[in-house]
């Protein structure tokens, strides 16, 4: 059984993605369009995400991000053009305990959500262990090093519901790394969370992918949070606008006029 600790010795260094033509891409998407029923929201999309990347993917609502999310957790079909995951096209892809998923917490709002911490995280686990087989050693120590990981081990017996807002997205990144994933992909983690739990939920991003070589995705609205906590932006606004490091898209307004189609008027606020 692969652990976090033993992942991040596999993944590539925090220095920088790895780029050797004998290690697969954990993401790769070429020539990607999409469209539901109507006007196409994904044009041409080629986009490749390297083992130990921190990318931020952003941009206006519509824009298409969470729909090239969905296209790489292979829950949509591209219309044309291919998107693999770890070097397998995801419409084959059966290795999703590799992969780990932080949606918005929905549901878990809720006090009434019948279910403490330790049983939310432990679900993290049925990728591995099976839906409707009891948990094992290794399963039960997994929880417990998730646990450990987001600072949770104190809350394990309270009921999800009560926690706070950053609290409960700490459970939903715990559930996650139960199932060890290599890549981790966020969906607007951040909604509904105050600017305090904020800095800690990036805080524990940063420890998972500088000190642990954990590949994130972080799909955000928010462009001025992010451009400082990634280390590679994509700007999807139907096309790839943008993808390199964030100094390069900050760098002036003609990348932010472009992904917003609007004028842009920058301000620094010296923060």
């Amino acid at each position: 059984m692969r652990t976090v600790a033993r992942m991040a010795g596999e993944a590539a260094a925090a220095a920088g993605p790895a780029t050797d033509s004998d290690v697969q891409p954990v993401i790769q998407a070429e020539g990607v369009d999409f469209a539901y029923d109507g006007p196409p929201v994904l044009e041409g999309i080629n986009l490749t995400v390297w083992a130990g990347e921190f990318l931020g993917i952003v941009g206006p609502n519509g824009g298409g991000k969470t729909t090239l999310l969905k296209l790489i957790l292979g829950r949509l079909r591209p219309r044309r053009g291919a998107v693999r995951l770890f070097g397998r096209p995801v419409a084959v892809f059966r290795d999703w305990q590799r992969v780990g998923y932080v949606p918005q917490r929905g549901h878990l709002l809720d006090a009434r959500f019948p279910a403490t911490v330790g049983e939310v995280v432990a679900t993290g686990r049925y990728g591995r262990a099976g839906l409707f087989r009891p948990l094992g050693r290794d399963d039960r120590r997994a929880v417990d090093r998730a646990l450990e990981a987001v600072g949770l081990v104190h809350l394990r017996g309270r009921l999800v519901g009560r926690l706070s807002g950053g609290e409960q997205q700490r459970a939903l990144i715990a559930r996650a790394l139960a199932g060890e994933p290599e890549l981790l992909v966020l969906d607007e983690p951040t909604v509904g969370v105050d600017a305090q739990a904020q800095e800690a939920f990036y805080g524990l991003l940063r420890h998972l992918n500088r000190d642990l070589g954990m590949t994130l995705i972080l799909v955000s609205h928010d462009v001025g949070v992010v451009t400082t906590e990634v280390r590679q932006l994509a700007c999807v606004n139907r096309r790839l606008v943008y993808h390199g490091p964030p100094a390069g898209f900050t760098a002036g307004r003609e990348a932010l006029e472009e992904l917003y189609q609007t004028p842009v008027r920058l301000v620094d606020h010296q923060h």
